[in-house]
């Protein structure tokens, strides 16, 4: 492996401080990645192959490991004690990489990642990208920013879906006490398929222009 690591020997009285960082890019080809995060944040980002991470844990608190076997680059962070713990990662995955990822808690950035499953249990889910997705929330909320031609399953168990689409491209299939679809936004027969499921919440899509993304 290639990498650089800045390690700073301190004492960690919260998971905010960050003890140590780590870069690096694995010599061998990964075809499919892998990434299992029991509480920190998460971005996928495309571009060379990349990981990052910053571990915001005290020493003999936490579980990290990352492998590469079969062509399957395996990231996983634990928590091993009841002591704050938490690890922030931020992978480039090239074109054509399918992604999975299980976050327990933590907020999950997607950005122009191709295939990707999300099963994250408490957090803020945002993807923006080609897809297809599949994303599973537990508690919190997904907003998504789909590139025509997208297919989505997404669904949320308590917390709200919100989707911004270009008008006319999008064909939505909608579950959920409130829905709130922009008539423009969808058309018959349109190449992007969301499916949106929030049995406790509000499916709301609307048009680009009309909502910014930050």
């Amino acid at each position: 492996m290639r990498r650089t690591a800045a390690l700073f020997a301190i004492a960690l009285p919260a998971c905010s401080a960050v003890r140590y960082r780590e870069a690096w890019s694995p010599d061998a080809a990964v075809t499919r990645v892998e990434i299992e995060v029991e509480r920190g944040d998460v971005q996928v980002r495309t571009g060379p192959l990349r990981v990052q991470r910053e571990i915001r844990a005290a020493r003999g608190t936490l579980d990290l490991s990352h492998t590469v076997t079969d062509g399957v680059l395996r990231l996983r962070a634990r928590c091993t004690t009841p002591l704050p713990c938490a690890v922030d990662t931020i992978v480039d995955v090239p074109d054509g990489v399918p992604v999975t990822l299980a976050v327990g808690a933590g907020a999950v950035d997607v950005r122009g990642a191709g295939a990707l499953h999300l099963e994250l249990g408490e957090g803020v889910a945002e993807l923006a990208g080609a897809g297809p997705w599949t994303v599973n929330v537990g508690q919190g909320a997904i907003s998504l920013w789909p590139d025509d031609g997208a297919r989505v399953q997404a669904a949320v168990a308590a917390g709200d879906i919100s989707a911004v689409v270009r008008p006319g491209s999008v064909a939505v299939e909608a579950t959920a006490p409130a829905v709130d679809i922009a008539p423009e936004a969808t058309a018959p027969g349109a190449a992007a398929q969301l499916r949106l499921v929030a049995p406790a919440g509000v499916v709301r899509v609307t048009v680009a222009g009309s909502v910014a993304r930050r």
